[in-house]
């Protein structure tokens, strides 16, 4: 079985964001220690303040 190629997100300030482009990041409705929900948004915290973060 081949294993998939992991993805790649690009963090700035220990973070990277998935959701939309209008999505106001800064008022999240849940926050915890590794990320924060809000209205079409989930913030991942990461331990690499800058750069390529590799998802698998």
């Amino acid at each position: 079985m081949r294993v998939p190629e992991p993805l790649l997100a690009h963090a700035d300030h220990h973070q990277f964001v998935v959701g939309a482009v209008t999505a106001e990041t800064y008022e999240p409705f849940e926050s915890g220690s590794v990320m924060e929900v809000g209205q079409n948004f989930v913030t991942v915290k990461t331990g690499i303040a800058y750069g390529p973060v590799s998802l698998t």
